[in-house]
């Protein structure tokens, strides 16, 4: 049940696809098992992908002792679909409630390490299905274990959201890790001295929009988040006044990186639905990508000229074993001073200019290449060239001035 290739190259062994999946081929490899050739003994029948509102995916394949589904999820829900386990004995035994606690406990235990926790289970089909539906495939589980992994924080995720905070700039955590998990990692980012407010997706349920209005600028992290929660923390966010960011990598990012004032697309993990939706892609996944082109500002200015707020930053999740997330500063005249413009001079961005080395690039929006210029109504943010490197910011469109 797993989608990502693990390979040797000149000696280095690298992931491709999914982090999370790649770390689970690392421990089958240890363990002299390969997915080339689990796959060549028991070959693919179908698949139902991970769903983020399930949590969960499942894939079938031929065995043997006959059709054989396996799904790895988030424990606590797939704990929900399983009714037997498999003992240490190797017998199989149906799942009682002190045995369902337990590992719910084990699984929180993982979580307050800022480890993250996959639970892996099977179903012996007797027969190929017609259809490969979750509804149909993921019940009468057996369960079969936790792996917990360490997703680290990239060294220069802390300074970077750092610089964020000395700018004025709010970073908020939305991931679909366990509550601790998420909350131990904020501890990390934030340092252990800050009291970090987690929200579940269960408990944002409870809210009402106006609660939330109310409570959003205390909460720093939010966990086990859907589609829809996203939307509902950027609309909370614009109703305190504020210009947000989102970042995102997958389709169903899409819609929330839309709503927001200035949507990020991953440029490695992100998918064509995602880039297309984002004013932005970051080419190499990184924070601090997206903080060295933020460092550019007036001098000494620590509120938007009208009074507002610098605006929050809102960041869906880690990705590629790091916190991703997305920056932007409000818009107004640049500085007789800035250096943060190209020769052209055709707009000045202090959430976007061109600092350390950072490059932005041009908009890559079609009718402002024929027109020789930005679309009406809008500009195009160009960095400043004459530092050279790429930084990992590679376009900018499409974003109001």
């Amino acid at each position: 049940c797993n989608g990502a290739t693990l390979r040797q190259e000149e000696g280095i062994w690298r992931i491709l696809g999914d982090p999370t999946e790649g770390a689970l081929l690392v421990a089958a490899a240890k363990a002299s098992l390969t997915i080339e050739t689990l796959a060549k003994a028991d070959d693919f029948l179908g698949e139902a992908p991970f769903d983020p509102e399930r949590k969960m995916m499942t894939i079938v394949r031929r065995t043997p002792d006959g059709p054989v589904a396996y799904v790895k999820g988030a424990p606590d829900m797939l704990l929900r679909h399983c009714t037997h386990r498999l003992a240490m004995d190797g017998t199989i035994e149906p799942i009682t409630e002190s045995i369902r606690a337990a590992t719910l406990e084990a699984n929180a235990a993982f979580a307050h390490q800022a480890l993250r926790v996959l639970g892996m289970a099977h179903r012996r089909l007797g027969r190929e299905p017609d259809a490969y539906r979750a509804d149909e495939l993921e019940n009468q589980l057996v369960f079969l274990g936790l792996a917990a992994m360490k997703d680290p924080l990239r060294p220069e995720a802390k300074a970077a959201v750092q610089a964020c905070r000395d700018a004025g700039i709010r970073t908020v955590m939305i991931t679909g890790d366990h509550k601790d998990t998420a909350a131990a990692i904020a501890g990390e980012l934030y340092g252990t001295d800050s009291h970090v407010e987690a929200l579940s997706g269960m408990e944002l349920d409870r809210l009402s929009d106006d609660e939330l209005v109310k409570t959003v600028d205390q909460v720093a992290v939010y966990a086990r988040v859907s589609a829809e929660h996203k939307l509902r923390i950027i609309q909370a966010w614009k109703r305190q006044g504020a210009i947000v960011a989102m970042t995102g990598d997958g389709v169903n990012d899409a819609p929330a990186i839309k709503a927001a004032d200035i949507g990020i697309a991953m440029g490695i993990t992100g998918t064509d639905v995602t880039k297309e939706a984002a004013d932005m892609v970051v080419t190499d996944d990184n924070f601090a990508s997206i903080a060295a082109a933020v460092e550019r500002r007036p001098r000494g200015l620590r509120q938007h000229p009208e009074g507002r707020p610098f605006p929050p930053v809102v960041q869906p999740e880690r990705s590629a074993g790091h916190v991703v997330c997305g920056a932007a500063g409000p818009a107004h005249a640049a500085p007789a001073d800035s250096d943060s413009l190209d020769e052209s001079r055709d707009g000045w961005y202090p959430g976007l200019g061109a600092g350390s080395g950072s490059q932005v690039a041009g908009s890559d929006d079609a009718s402002a290449s024929q027109a020789g210029g930005s679309p009406a109504g809008r500009r195009t943010i160009t960095g400043d060239r004459r530092r050279g490197g790429d930084a990992g910011v590679d376009c900018v469109r499409r974003v109001q001035l």
